[in-house]
């Protein structure tokens, strides 16, 4: 059954079901996956682009405004892994690694 495109900010998602739930409960459920996706798929991308901006700020030998973007990095983490979009040790991980690599930049 194709429906509607479900939109939430930049992202689309459509439902292409290769089985049409019968029940009301079923369609429900199907509406409010789409939706926790969609809001899932942005706090990453939001996550991803912070790790991003703040590894850029810490290579450019920027480290005022990296310790700043590296704190929010991980904030948004950390809020992440407490909505259980991302996995506690991944988090863990890459935290230390983030930290490090500032750390290390910080003495040379």
């Amino acid at each position: 059954m194709l429906r509607a495109p479900l939109r939430y900010s930049s992202f689309v998602i459509t439902s292409f079901a290769t089985s049409v739930p019968h029940t009301p409960a079923a369609h429900k459920a199907l509406r409010q996956n789409a939706r926790h996706r969609a809001r899932n798929l942005l706090v990453l991308k939001n996550v991803r682009q912070l790790l991003h901006d703040s590894r850029w700020a810490i290579a450019a030998g920027k480290l005022d405004e990296a310790k700043g973007l590296v704190a929010k990095t991980i904030k948004a983490f950390d809020r992440a892994a407490a909505q259980g979009i991302v996995k506690p040790n991944t988090v863990a991980r890459k935290k230390s690694r983030l930290v490090k690599t500032l750390t290390q930049a910080g003495k040379k």
